[in-house]
């Protein structure tokens, strides 16, 4: 106890309004950190995820539009391929009945001539 009152205070007082500002800064700044800073952080990490998820539905979008004009092409070429085997047997058909019809004209031993008027 002797120490304590030999020592010279005087520096100790001199320090206390100092050692009070710095409290009080470092609170203010806790507080900034608290309110302000996490905050902006935050928004800026939801603005982040926002562009990004803007970014996916763009590019899902796109992939949307790609896969509809090939579904277009694909059916236009299975229509187009359709459509082709369908002249195809109708042809067929033709043929046939042609055939048919030619078999039965020379059964038939018949000379076809136009008509005179």
């Amino acid at each position: 106890m002797n120490l304590l009152l030999t020592c010279n205070w005087q520096n100790v007082i001199d320090a206390i309004p100092c050692f009070c500002w710095g409290v009080l800064i470092l609170t203010l700044v806790y507080l900034w950190f608290k309110n302000y800073y996490l905050k902006l952080k935050q928004n800026q990490h939801e603005s982040k995820m926002k562009e990004d998820a803007l970014k996916r539905e763009i590019a899902w979008s796109f992939f949307n539009s790609l896969k509809a004009s090939i579904d277009e092409q694909l059916n236009k070429s299975i229509k187009e391929e359709n459509m082709l085997k369908i002249e195809k047997a109708k042809n067929e058909m033709l043929e046939k009945r042609l055939q048919v019809y030619k078999e039965f004209i020379e059964l038939l031993n018949m000379d076809i001539k136009p008509k005179e008027k």
